[in-house]
C-alpha cells in the first residue's frame, strides 16, 4: 500500500486536489491523529448508536457497516500544494474499515490544477 502522500509528490501533481474514493462499507476521514482517545471514542459512539445486531433488514449481516460509512461519507478531497497534502497541523487522513478486517483497494483520483 502506497502512502497517500507518496501518490501526490509526483511533479505533475504540484497543484492538485486528490479525491479518495472507497467501497461502500469503508470511509476516509480527516481527524487529529494525536488526540488521546479520539479513535476509541468514535468507535464506542458508533457501537452505541449503530449496534452490529441492530435488527436491520439488510440480510448480509453487515448493515451496521454500511450505515456507519453512509454517516461518515465514502470519499475525501484534500488539496495539494507543492507536491504535499494540505492538511492542518492536527489533521491526518484515517482509513476506517467498518466491515473487516479485509484487504481493500483505495482509489485515488487526482484532479490537476
Amino acid at each position: 500500500l502506497r502512502r497517500l502522500d507518496q501518490v501526490v509528490i509526483e511533479p505533475r501533481f504540484a497543484r492538485a486536489a486528490p479525491i479518495f474514493l472507497l467501497p461502500p462499507s469503508r470511509q476516509c476521514h480527516q481527524h487529529d491523529p494525536l488526540a488521546p482517545g479520539l479513535l476509541s471514542d468514535l468507535l464506542a459512539h458508533f457501537a452505541r448508536l449503530i449496534p452490529k445486531d441492530g435488527g436491520f433488514q439488510h440480510a448480509e449481516g453487515n448493515a451496521d457497516s454500511h450505515i456507519k460509512s453512509s454517516i461518515m461519507g465514502a470519499s475525501q478531497a484534500v488539496f495539494v500544494e507543492g507536491g504535499k497534502l494540505l492538511l492542518g497541523h492536527w489533521q491526518a487522513i484515517w482509513f476506517c474499515e467498518f466491515d473487516g478486517p479485509r484487504s481493500r483497494e483505495v482509489h485515488v483520483k487526482v484532479i490537476e490544477g
